[in-house]
């Protein structure tokens, strides 16, 4: 994947799905700054990956079912990590009952495996949590209340989509920047919730077809709010500080 410029910083989409003569070790160039969707898909003959620390985006399916990939470094950059980003790796299997699964400092495994044990309606983050990644919560139904540390700054799509899910804190001084598309869709117990100061953008149906009614937003750095409430019939209050004028 060359251009006029040398290589560019993207694998891209489907890049290498399927492609079994890549195998042992595979070094990903340090120039590249994101790995796009079912990049790695299925390359079954890989067994270990390296990359760079100027990854920042690891896309859905990146290396899904590229079963025996056991060694993967991550990033000292990377915030965002899609569903199902390393299912299906010997490196996710050997997880499996860790709890929350971390992908260096995100969030990134699902809960407890393919269980859901009902004394869980509060799980633990790690308090250098840099970010929650695609549908890590989706539909887990014991969840009741969520603590997100001050330490995460991206909110990925679908992180916290859980019916019963009634609280939600972020710590002071959050550091929180976006919050992905359908991040709480869904959350029909949800009745109330506090944007964190830093918050730039949310996603499309960030809280739609959620039960919330009341919002307060701490801070008036927003630049993106499109079509974040979509379905959300019950809202009757959005608060915004003084002094924002649009």
């Amino acid at each position: 994947y060359k251009n006029q410029e040398g290589y560019p910083d993207v694998v891209p989409y489907q890049a290498f799905a399927n492609f079994d003569k890549l195998s042992g070790t595979v070094p990903i160039p340090n120039n590249i700054k994101s790995i796009k969707q079912n990049a790695f898909y299925s390359c079954s003959s890989i067994e270990a990956v390296t990359l760079p620390d100027t990854l920042e985006e690891l896309g859905g399916g990146a290396f899904m079912y590229c079963s025996k990939l056991a060694s993967i470094n991550a990033p000292s950059n990377l915030k965002k990590v899609g569903q199902n980003a390393l299912n299906g790796t010997a490196w996710m299997n050997n997880q499996r009952g860790a709890g929350l699964i971390y992908f260096g400092k995100v969030l990134c495994g699902r809960l407890y495996g393919d269980t859901y044990p009902e004394d869980v309606t509060q799980p633990s983050i790690k308090s250098d949590t840099v970010a929650i990644a695609d549908s890590v919560f989706i539909n887990y139904p014991y969840i009741e209340k969520i603590i997100i540390p001050k330490s995460v700054e991206y909110l990925a799509p679908r992180a916290l989509s859980c019916r019963e899910l009634k609280s939600v804190t972020f710590e002071n001084d959050s550091q929180l920047d976006e919050i992905g598309s359908q991040a709480f869709y869904g959350c029909k117990s949800l009745t109330s919730i506090e944007i964190p100061k830093n918050v730039t953008k949310i996603g499309v149906n960030a809280f739609s077809a959620s039960g919330l009614t009341d919002i307060v937003f701490k801070g008036s750095k927003l630049k993106s709010l499109r079509a974040a409430f979509v379905d959300a019939g019950k809202l009757k209050n959005i608060i915004f500080p003084v002094g924002v004028e649009s």
